[in-house]
């Protein structure tokens, strides 16, 4: 059993599959918005807005519990090889019903499916693992943590500038260094009380986790940058599984516009057991492609 395995189990509540079923149903009522009700508007049926708004805030609840479970999978699965495998496989098999879903298209290179995004975040925890069980030498983990700092403060500066129309990329810049000032104390601190290991082993995180949301933001995947970074901030705080779906669920909210409502995916948190519930693996992974398929299909029907 894994260190982090031994975190509280409960009995009641929610377990894994009935969290993951949540998540699932947020998703579909999100997805069945924007694929059946969109075109709805643009034929000027403003009556609709108010259902529209109110499903697509439904849907914020569903990335943050997905980032959440993957994150519970990671540290229990058997094999993390065949894990990242399973996502890989369904991010290739979910391109194509994504695509016709949203872009009425077979093959649409602009953005990419949410298992991209995941399949990101799975790679920024295995990479941090990797660091952490075979540690380079000093000087590497000092580069890495400077490196890591100044891709991450590149990227969260033009993040900011499109989020708060900061024209100007100084003055983005200046609020990224406010942010750094306040997370080297933080840092410091850190150091003091747990010892420059952890400090350096907190860089390297820094470091692959900028490495990861940097390339989810060039493949254009769902949520992109912001998603991967979700996922690593749950990951950061997952001994502690409340505040650590706070902390990511906060992220996203702050970096993503219109993710003000994923703050409510704490809730279901709040109640789940650490069981893993059921053992419907793969309807969960089968969902996400036939759901698209199917909008897709009922969509032709409707408008067409």
């Amino acid at each position: 059993m894994r260190d982090t395995d031994k975190r509280e189990i409960r009995y009641g509540g929610l377990d894994g599959s009935a969290v993951k079923s949540i998540a699932v149903i947020a998703m579909l009522i999100d997805h069945a918005a924007v694929v059946l009700l969109t075109r709805s508007l643009e034929a000027g049926e403003a009556q609709l807005y108010g259902l529209y708004y109110f499903m697509r805030q439904v849907g914020r609840l569903s990335f943050p519990l997905f980032c959440f479970m993957l994150v519970e999978g990671f540290e229990r699965t058997g094999s993390r090889a065949k894990y990242a495998m399973r996502l890989g496989a369904f991010a290739l098999i979910s391109e194509i019903p994504f695509d016709l879903a949203f872009q009425s298209r077979v093959l649409e290179l602009g953005s990419q499916n949410v298992f991209f995004t995941l399949l990101c975040g799975m790679g920024a925890m295995c990479a941090y693992d990797f660091l952490r069980c075979h540690r380079p030498p000093r000087a590497v983990q000092w580069a890495l943590l400077a490196a890591g700092a100044a891709l991450f403060g590149g990227w969260l500066t033009g993040k900011i500038a499109v989020l708060f129309g900061v024209a100007d990329r100084g003055a983005g810049i200046c609020l990224v260094c406010s942010v750094y000032l306040a997370a080297a104390v933080l840092f410091l601190l850190y150091g003091r009380s747990r010892g420059r290991d952890e400090l350096l082993m907190a860089g390297m995180g820094l470091a692959v986790t900028s490495v990861l949301v940097t390339a989810a933001d060039l493949l254009r995947t769902d949520y992109g940058g912001v998603g991967v970074l979700t996922v690593a901030v749950i990951f950061a705080f997952r001994r502690f599984r409340l505040p650590a779906m706070a902390a990511g669920s906060t992220v996203l909210a702050l970096l993503a516009p219109g993710e003000i409502c994923a703050l409510c995916s704490v809730m279901p948190i709040a109640f789940y057991n650490g069981r893993r519930g059921s053992g419907r693996k793969y309807f969960f992974y089968i969902f996400y492609p036939a759901h698209l398929l199917l909008l897709w299909l009922v969509s032709l029907v409707i408008f067409q």
